[in-house]
């Protein structure tokens, strides 16, 4: 298992009032300390801090790595990092990251429930098959397809 798993989950969660009006704010997540860079582009007055330990205790913000992918670092250190549990199994999560995606699996979500994949999106998500139907479509239509070159030339 890889070292991220067993990092400590941060304090405090950030939240983002949204741009559209009548939407629920959404998780704001910062950059890492390690990282020498600050998020900008955002109205700093739009983000609220809370600590998970007390003040929204009852919003359990937690994630899921699904048994149908392995398990990336970068996923689960921007998770912990912005606050979020890791769970080992059950339903009451925030966030389940997967491998792909059913029409089964987000029919069983909540609307507080985000999924990491589109239901059936494997034919963009995965590089092999999203170049086999963008040729299928170059032959069928070559006027309108005409976005990617035939071959590459590498350097040496």
């Amino acid at each position: 298992m890889p070292y991220s798993v067993f990092k400590p989950t941060a304090d405090n969660v950030h939240f983002i009032k949204s741009t559209f009006k009548g939407r629920p704010p959404t998780v704001f997540f910062e950059y890492p300390s390690y990282v020498s860079l600050k998020n900008t582009g955002y109205d700093k007055n739009a983000v609220k801090t809370y600590n998970r330990r007390g003040e929204i205790e009852y919003l359990f913000m937690s994630f899921l790595n699904s048994d149908r992918t392995h398990i990336y670092n970068a996923v689960v250190n921007t998770m912990k990092n912005g606050g979020f549990e890791m769970l080992e199994r059950g339903s009451d999560f925030n966030l389940i990251w997967t491998g792909y995606t059913t029409i089964e699996d987000i029919l069983v979500l909540n609307k507080y429930q985000k999924i990491n994949h589109f239901p059936n999106s494997m034919n963009l998500g995965r590089k092999d098959l999203l170049w086999q139907n963008l040729i299928r479509m170059k032959l069928k239509h070559p006027d309108h397809f005409n976005i990617i070159p035939h071959s590459w030339i590498l350097p040496e």
